[in-house]
């Protein structure tokens, strides 16, 4: 589950994998076997499930051929499954085919982090063996309605100019989170129906309108929870799953939210200076982060870069708490990440070097301005503030204080936000998922939000689970080629451990901290 300011699809937009799909275009139906997927059906009359066919919302890469290697379109689903003669929601989706003679029948359905980002931004080697079946979820524009609150964007955006304290720019945002909700209701929305279990029931109808008996589960941070949903609800459909960068429904996400980061840094700068590129201490690492909060809030950086909100230039005003939370989205890839050390020394003697570019790369790219906020927030609420959650017995010691004081978590809003968005709290949510099916669980030591413990506690109750720890990585492994193959050699071979030679390639390069 990504934090106020990351996400793992980001990661993997990152990465030579991620093919990018946007625009419209015809599709046609394809014919195919009833073992490895069965024509979509024609959008007639108002049955659902069904896939209307009648335009594409991705723009396909050059070697794909709509109607013959791939197929997209609209799954049109229940807004609520109880209901399905009710209100429907359409979901963007795609379909990949494999060339092979004889594919394994199982499809791998990617599903995404956030809950917000766009899916469809993702790499499709994986149909070197199977299909692969895409959807952007429920909420998720393209897929409609979208529950992006641009409202909230555009509040973002005018805060991060000004000199501001997190208690004000968080009643900013919570205001106009509630303008974004009425917009929403008026336009005749159900926000409490866009949950977990519906998206999981969603997942069976793809499956189902597609004409493939059971799947292979590709979850990615929130998708992981996902996956998990449909491993709970639906587990004859399951065959074989990958869950990366692991957020079960018992971990501590939000209550341990700080202790996390703050481990997540610690690390950061243990292994900076374990690769000797940082010449001094760990100590004086975190003498250098405190310094430099303390020094931002007294004296804020400014930044000017181009707002993708307004499209305009924009003056960035960088306090020491909005780098704490920038500093937590930092920590999710390894680009920023080698930076952090060498960033910190430098901001604690009044340095801006490296935070300039590092801020005009990053500051309008993170999902709370890319990602539909409303989707995020009908997940965060409904599942994971409605439904309380304790510390865990093992948490590590309360963080410092630039931590302690600032307003990192999971969410790309405050929790506050809650209290005026409708949800449906589900208490089973919190419960441990159990489940034979063979699953494959990868984590980086170094994650600030869903670490290696997560993965672990998470296969506790799947009884035909390994867990794979990757040293100095941090979140979305399959983000990376190395990663990319443990998953494809699980999902070709799940009996047989998969080799993991290629895990030395992901460690951090560091630029030096002296």
């Amino acid at each position: 589950m990504d934090h106020r300011g990351a996400a793992a699809i980001r990661a993997l937009a990152a990465l030579a994998l991620v093919v990018a799909f946007t625009g419209t275009g015809a599709a046609r139906a394809v014919t195919g076997s009833p073992t490895r997927g069965a024509s979509p059906p024609a959008a007639t009359g108002g049955a659902v499930p069904r896939l209307d066919t009648s335009t594409c919302p991705f723009l396909l890469p050059p070697d794909q051929v709509l109607g013959q290697t791939a197929d997209c379109g609209f799954l049109v689903v229940p807004e609520r499954h109880a209901d399905p003669t009710g209100p429907t929601v359409r979901l963007a989706v795609i379909r990949y085919r494999n060339r092979l003679h004889r594919p394994d029948p199982d499809p791998i359905v990617y599903l995404n982090g956030g809950p917000g980002p766009v899916a469809s931004n993702f790499g499709i080697s994986y149909i070197a063996t199977h299909d692969v079946l895409l959807f952007d979820q429920r909420g998720v524009s393209p897929s409609t309605p979208s529950l992006d609150c641009p409202e909230v964007k555009s509040q973002m955006a005018r805060d991060a100019t000004q000199i501001l304290t997190p208690e004000v720019e968080e009643r900013h945002e919570v205001t106009a989170a509630v303008q974004c909700r009425d917009r929403l209701v008026a336009a005749g929305v159900d926000l409490a129906a866009f949950t977990d279990a519906e998206s999981a029931a969603d997942v069976s109808d793809l499956r189902a309108v597609f004409g493939y008996r059971q799947v292979d589960l590709l979850g990615v941070s929130y998708g992981t929870r996902l996956a998990l949903e449909v491993m709970r609800d639906y587990p004859q459909i399951v065959h074989r799953v990958v869950l990366d960068s692991v957020l079960p429904p018992q971990a501590p996400v939000l209550a341990d939210a700080a202790v996390n980061f703050d481990r997540a840094l610690r690390q950061d700068f243990a292994d900076c200076v374990a690769s000797r590129a940082c010449t001094v201490s760990v100590a004086t690492l975190e003498t250098d982060f405190a310094q430099a909060v303390n020094r931002l809030n007294a004296q804020p950086a400014r930044v000017t870069t181009l707002s993708r909100v307004t499209r305009q230039t924009a003056t960035l005003v960088i306090t020491g708490d909005r780098l704490v939370t920038l500093l937590q989205d930092w920590l999710y890839t390894s680009q920023p990440t080698s930076l952090v050390p060498a960033l910190l020394t430098q901001l604690a003697r009044g340095d801006t070097t490296l935070l300039v570019p590092l801020v005009q790369r990053t500051f309008f790219a993170q999902p709370r301005f890319t990602a539909s906020l409303g989707a995020a927030l009908a997940v965060y609420c409904g599942e994971l503030v409605a439904a309380p959650q304790a510390p865990a017995a093992t948490a590590t010691p309360a963080p410092p204080p630039p931590i302690r004081g600032s307003q990192v978590g999971i969410g790309l809003l405050p929790a506050s936000v809650c209290a005026q968005w409708p949800v449906a709290a589900d208490r089973r949510t919190r419960q441990p998922v159990r489940s034979a099916a063979p699953t494959l669980l990868l984590a980086g030591d170094n994650d600030p939000i869903t670490p290696p413990a997560f993965a672990r506690l998470a296969a506790q109750t799947l009884s035909q689970s390994r867990v794979i720890a990757v040293p100095g990585f941090a979140h979305a492994v399959t983000s990376t080629p190395c990663g990319a193959t443990l998953a494809n050699q699980f999902f070709t071979q799940p009996a047989t451990n998969p080799a993991t030679g290629c895990l030395a390639t992901l460690r951090v390069s560091y630029v030096p901290a002296t």
